[in-house]
């Protein structure tokens, strides 16, 4: 077991002292592993380890340090969670975007104060079926993964408030019409072009309806005789 950096223990000490161990802050420091030391950290809610070279999350992490609330692990190379992930039964947001997931344990089901989780911009190619136990989970981001479809568990998901799915391989008119709906919505809400196109949309209908209104009009006024004023 290599000893970490002078550095990196330093800063893990400071969150000992400081921050009474509730939070490490570790980012961008090309880490190749989480060290040990931080392991110590009995009382840690919050780790910050955005921005590493770390390839997995240790099952002696999700073992040792249950009082986790708020993990950020993205801008990594992870391509493994172990399934005992679910052993963190207080974690409320976790970031994964930009690694190299591309399957995920049926233990990320079992994590049941979940509201956030992050996972745009991996390779995924399936979800568990246990996804759709995240009943706590308000926002999910599974935007440029390679899903060509979703769990028909996750209509069961009803704390869903806003999804983003797009930049995947999938029919996305056959996803449930819940699904869609808030796939649609986070579109609208985050994307100029799709903006662009509601706001076009409108704009033609307003359109075509007051033109029909004012043809409609036309064809119920009394034509004039002669076709042509008098003056």
């Amino acid at each position: 077991d290599l000893r970490a950096p002078a550095h990196i223990l330093a800063k893990i000490q400071d969150a000992k002292e400081l921050k009474d161990g509730t939070q490490l802050d570790l980012p961008k420091l090309q880490l190749l592993s989480i060290p040990k030391q931080s392991l110590g950290l009995k009382r840690m809610r919050v780790l910050n380890l955005r921005a590493n070279k770390l390839s997995m999350l240790p099952t002696e992490l999700c073992e040792t340090l249950l009082e986790l609330e708020f993990i950020n692990l993205a801008e990594n190379k992870i391509s493994y969670l172990p399934e005992n992930i679910s052993s963190l039964s207080r974690l409320r947001t976790l970031l994964l975007h930009s690694n190299q997931i591309s399957e995920l344990p049926d233990g990320i089901g079992r994590l049941p104060l979940l509201s956030e989780l992050r996972l745009e911009d991996n390779q995924l190619v399936r979800l568990p079926d246990t996804f759709g136990r995240l009943t706590s989970v308000k926002v999910l981001i599974l935007r440029n993964n390679a899903l060509v479809e979703l769990p028909m568990s996750m209509i069961g998901m009803r704390g869903l408030e806003s999804l983003d799915v797009s930049g995947n391989p999938m029919d996305y008119e056959a996803l449930p019409d819940s699904l869609h709906r808030l796939n649609e919505m986070y579109a609208l809400l985050h994307s100029k072009d799709k903006r662009k196109k509601v706001i076009k949309r409108a704009v033609t209908v307003r359109r075509s309806v007051r033109n029909a209104v004012r043809d409609e009009l036309k064809q119920g006024l009394p034509k004039k005789d002669g076709g042509k004023d008098g003056g």
